[in-house]
């Protein structure tokens, strides 16, 4: 399986973190290539830590938070050609501390679900309200979402990120860009699925920053 990640890190101070080389490092067993993408700045000793991971290193001002990184990478004509040498494009960022276990035994247990995208888990319906004053939706959360190419080649993919507005509060960045990418693609026909919702007992996959 050809796999290609987009890594968006927010470094405001141009410090990566160790626990961002933890997971770079652990993401090689299962990408044959990275695009990162650093939200604010970097400084020397961080850009060598990643550099051992990517070669396609791409620093920008922190507009549209991770979302802006992402619709910058997908709208971008030099990258147009990119994507279709790749069979998924696993779209993460460093909100997040892992693995625990092994990416092999998560990929190798959602390779046999027949959708369209994924994630590590779903946000249940209810519990928060929107800027709208409805309820939260259930959702794929945005963490950490891997596309298949019947989805990433298509029409309504480029129609989303050309069409998607930078952000500019968080609220903002779960609404249009977490909330909506399920719902958006949803309507398109994309089946999608959680890897904790497929689990036999409940396990720690992943530990999240607070």
């Amino acid at each position: 399986m050809r796999r290609i990640g987009v890594f968006v890190s927010y470094t405001p101070d141009g410090q990566v973190d160790d626990y961002i080389d933890v997971l770079l490092n652990s993401m090689q067993t299962i990408i044959q290539k990275l695009i990162v993408v650093i939200n604010g700045e970097i400084c020397e000793e961080g850009f060598n830590k990643i550099k051992k991971y990517s070669d396609n290193i791409y620093v920008r001002e922190n507009h549209g938070y991770d979302v802006g990184a992402y619709k910058d990478v997908f709208t971008e004509p030099l990258l147009e050609d990119e994507w279709e040498n790749w069979e998924q494009i696993i779209l993460f960022n460093g909100t997040f501390y892992g693995p625990i276990f092994p990416w092999e035994n998560i990929f190798s247990l959602m390779e046999d679900e027949a959708t369209d995208f994924w994630g590590l888990s779903r946000y249940p319906e209810g519990g928060c309200k929107m800027s709208t004053g409805e309820e939260m939706p259930s959702h794929i959360q945005g963490y950490f979402l891997v596309c298949r190419k019947k989805m990433f080649l298509s029409l309504f993919w480029k129609e989303f990120w050309s069409r998607l507005e930078y952000p500019k509060s968080y609220i903002e960045a779960v609404e249009r860009f977490e909330i909506n990418f399920t719902k958006y693609f949803t309507e398109k026909g994309c089946s999608n699925s959680a890897y904790i919702l497929k689990m036999e007992r409940i396990r720690i996959c992943i530990i999240f920053r607070i």
